[in-house]
């Protein structure tokens, strides 16, 4: 899902769970420093990237309440909606690392525009890098050539 996520066009934005620290140094969190993100910036749009607060680093996993991370993801639907000529891919938030499973950030999203892509639900082939040769994953790929 998300680490097949290796490149961005332009016109998209990389959406991730962030800590309230904004150290982002694992996770999806780690990849959108590639993008922008800033170290030290917990939330909001930071270049190609755009942080929801899901975990408090000195209280670990579940420690962000859902219904703080439910109203960070209807400012984010608010702020998708006026920019309909991006799209928003939104990684898991709160999941993995923050320590919530996907039926309870599901249970927490607002009505999204159609630009706002869910990378976990269908095909992400079309935001995956794929090496010319073998066709693979670009970080997978073992082509010699390389």
């Amino acid at each position: 899902m998300t680490e097949d996520i290796t490149e961005l066009a332009p016109n998209q934005i990389f959406v991730f769970g962030s800590n309230t620290e904004g150290r982002h140094g694992a996770g999806a969190a780690l990849a959108a420093m590639k993008w922008g993100a800033v170290y030290w910036q917990s939330t909001g749009i930071m270049g190609q990237t755009y942080a929801i607060c899901t975990k408090d680093l000195a209280k670990g996993m579940r420690s962000v309440p859902l219904e703080d991370i439910k109203e960070q993801l209807a400012v984010f639907a608010e702020y998708a909606k006026e920019y309909p000529e991006l799209e928003f891919l939104l990684t898991p938030v709160g999941c993995g690392l923050g320590g919530y499973a996907v039926e309870e950030l599901e249970a927490l999203l607002p009505a999204f525009t159609d630009n706002v892509i869910l990378t976990w639900k269908g095909d992400m082939s079309h935001f995956v890098e794929k090496c010319k040769i073998c066709d693979d994953i670009v970080s997978q790929c073992r082509c010699p050539s390389k």
